[in-house]
């Protein structure tokens, strides 16, 4: 009977430890490849993959615009903010997401799309790798420990993710934020709304004004005049008129006026030495609805000459680029 119980208690050791997880056993290496920021200065860094964390506990945060859908796979422990076209985060022409870790303070990634992304300066390094399913460009200044920006759609329109500020993230923050900028997705069959385009026209170097546009809409938008040089003492004023022009191929067409009775306002707005005019336009009873495309607005900006001079003003056109997505 003893012998009995004996092999009964060694059949049940034997069982558990049948079941049991070997403490002696190498863990099997699911983590994402880790790219470090002086990994991305000096060579191409692998591909990076998805990590579990990301695919199991995560939410899709997404933004939509005119030039398209970014969204991104957060996962918990990190927030991502949805930055929409003319909100005050970015300037009038970007939108995009803010992603930072919780309990972070202002540092942040910024992944915004835009009309163009451009770089200057001394002390860059540039490299290439992949992520995201792409072949992305690599920038960083003055032998940063981290990367400065990363151009993931290279050509028009650009999606670019910036450093901002992030030079406190630990290494582990860093390569966490890569696994996440991997996920990164831009779909441009999603598109909405309206932007502004900078283009060389908008800006007049003689009387040092650049004209910019934001809450673009199918009926209307607002322009803003800007003076760039605090010393240009010159007297400049805006009116209301205008006139619009439609892409056409390579050409630029005049779009059709549906109302000849229709009577622009005759209302002035000077243009201060230190600072800008806005005003809003509304062209529906001009022009119509607009449909999605390509447009142009063209303003005239006038400087008037001093009182005691008997000299006729000059004008200067400014023109500014637009596009209305489809809804």
């Amino acid at each position: 009977m003893r012998r009995t119980v004996k092999m009964m208690i060694c059949l049940v050791v034997l069982i558990s430890c049948g079941c049991g997880r070997n403490t002696n056993e190498e863990p099997a290496n699911t983590a994402a490849s880790d790219v470090s920021a002086s990994e991305v200065q000096t060579e191409p860094a692998p591909v990076n993959t998805v990590s579990p964390a990301i695919e199991e506990e995560s939410e899709t945060v997404y933004v939509d615009g005119p030039y398209g859908r970014l969204s991104m796979d957060i996962p918990s422990g990190w927030s991502c903010e949805a930055v929409p076209v003319d909100s005050g985060v970015f300037n009038d022409r970007t939108y995009g997401l803010i992603l930072k870790p919780d309990h972070a303070g202002a540092e942040n990634i910024r992944i915004v799309c835009m009309d163009f992304f451009g770089v200057c300066g001394t002390g860059l390094a540039s490299t290439q790798m992949t992520l995201a399913g792409r072949n992305v460009n690599v920038g960083t200044y003055d032998s940063h420990p981290y990367w400065d920006y990363i151009v993931f759609n290279q050509e028009q329109p650009n999606v670019a993710a910036m450093q901002n500020g992030n030079g406190n993230w630990t290494e582990a923050q860093q390569n966490e934020a890569m696994n996440i900028l991997d996920t990164l997705r831009f779909d441009q069959d999603i598109t909405t709304g309206g932007i502004g385009r900078h283009i060389p026209e908008a800006e007049n170097a003689e009387i040092a004004v650049i004209m910019e546009l934001s809450n673009v809409t199918s009926t209307g938008l607002k322009v803003h005049l800007r003076r760039y040089d605090p010393g240009n003492g010159k007297d400049l004023e805006c009116g209301e008129g205008y006139s619009l022009q439609a892409a056409s191929g390579n050409t630029w067409e005049d779009v059709p006026v549906i109302s000849e009775a229709y009577v622009s306002g005759e209302e002035v707005y000077p243009i201060p030495a230190d600072g800008e005019t806005a005003f809003e336009i509304n062209w529906e009873g001009l022009y119509g609805t607009l449909s999605p495309g390509t447009y142009r607005i063209t303003k005239v900006i006038t400087e008037n000459p001093p009182k005691h001079l008997s000299v006729c003003s000059r004008v200067y056109p400014l023109t500014g680029e637009f596009i209305i997505a489809g809804q």
